[in-house]
């Protein structure tokens, strides 16, 4: 099936965080950083990461500018 991308903003990065526990996700930072992992854990300041080369990674919610989820395609 057809993959597509969905992108999280503003409030949703902290109250949707739950929802991206053991999943492969993308996050761009304020500095325009891109991280490509798979989130660990989530607390109520932060989210904690594993990238692919095993680097852990914690990251705030404020230092986040936008996550990106792929998701299945309607069509």
């Amino acid at each position: 099936m057809r993959k597509t991308n969905k992108r999280y903003y503003g409030k949703d990065i902290k109250e949707k965080a739950n929802l991206f526990l053991n999943r492969e996700i993308d996050i761009v930072t304020n500095e325009g950083r891109c991280y490509h992992v798979v989130v660990d854990s989530v607390d109520d300041k932060a989210y904690y990461l594993t990238d692919f080369l095993q680097g852990k990674h914690q990251i705030p919610f404020d230092e986040i500018d936008e996550i990106i989820d792929k998701i299945e395609a309607e069509f």
